[in-house]
């Protein structure tokens, strides 16, 4: 875990979702100054915390430990689908026909 990744993380989840680090700290259980340390990058929050944060934040844990978002998962915890435009037999022609031309019109 890189301590100053996730601490920039947890610095911007916290910032999107209003809240302040003692409100965050008091959600978690720890103390505001823990939340500071984290935020720094002096510290990483421990395991048994991560769940939460998560929970809070509406991301991973995974994400936490890494201190990034992946691009399939916006802010709220939701997965955003990724179509694959290279397999049409997953569209109907009338649909191949319509993304074509949109893909025209931009060009």
């Amino acid at each position: 875990m890189n301590a100053q990744k996730t601490g920039l993380l947890i610095y911007e989840m916290r910032t999107r979702k209003a809240l302040t680090q003692k409100e965050l700290a008091e959600k978690c259980n720890v103390t505001d100054k823990a939340v500071s340390k984290w935020e720094r990058g002096e510290g990483c929050p421990d395991v048994t915390v991560l769940p939460k944060l998560a929970e809070i934040f509406g991301i991973e844990v995974d994400s936490l430990m890494k201190g990034e978002i992946p691009l399939s998962q916006d802010v709220s915890g939701k997965t955003i689908k990724f179509y694959d435009f290279k397999r049409p037999d997953r569209y109907s022609r009338e649909m191949q026909h319509v993304i074509w031309m949109l893909a025209e019109d931009i060009c």
